[in-house]
């Protein structure tokens, strides 16, 4: 685990992986841990439904395949992927909403707004905090699975 020390810029923590995917990873993309037997919490993989849980966090750089690099696992990404509209198709993303990963765009997508996410917390639909957070307003592209690259707070220690 690296934390980024001694900087004007906002606290970020990354930690070292291996690409075990089969296709290069892109700057900004989420992706998760392999845990297929083989270097298990050092490779990490696109996100797959199937291992949503097993988030790692965002990309710090692009890493090839078989090649170490970067991810952030704390902290403000400037440049995560995020699809290119709020929670509805032609709505902006706001500041506070919550994503949750999307696999057709290897990021996130909006998908309740800060004080929705407050109300189920408390009524015990939800349960802890949101690992990805708007910290910028994105305005909608209006496209169904377009992307762009937005500032997102991170929180996947």
């Amino acid at each position: 685990m690296l934390i980024q020390t001694l900087t004007k810029g906002p606290e970020k923590v990354f930690v070292v992986v291996k690409n075990g995917d089969a296709g290069a990873m892109v700057k900004g993309q989420i992706c998760v841990w392999s845990m297929d037997g083989t270097d298990d919490g050092i490779d990490v993989e696109d996100i797959s439904a199937a291992k949503n849980p097993l988030v790692v966090g965002t990309t710090d750089a692009a890493i090839p395949v078989g090649e170490y690099g970067l991810v952030q696992v704390y902290g403000l990404d400037d440049d995560a992927i995020v699809q290119d509209h709020g929670i509805a198709t032609n709505s902006n993303i706001a500041v506070g909403d919550v994503f949750k990963l999307d696999s057709t765009i290897e990021g996130l997508s909006a998908t309740i707004n800060g004080a929705a996410w407050n109300t189920a917390i408390a009524s015990n639909s939800v349960v802890g905090f949101p690992m990805f957070v708007a910290a910028e307003v994105v305005t909608s592209g209006g496209a169904a699975t377009g992307s762009t690259t937005a500032k997102v707070f991170i929180r996947c220690l």
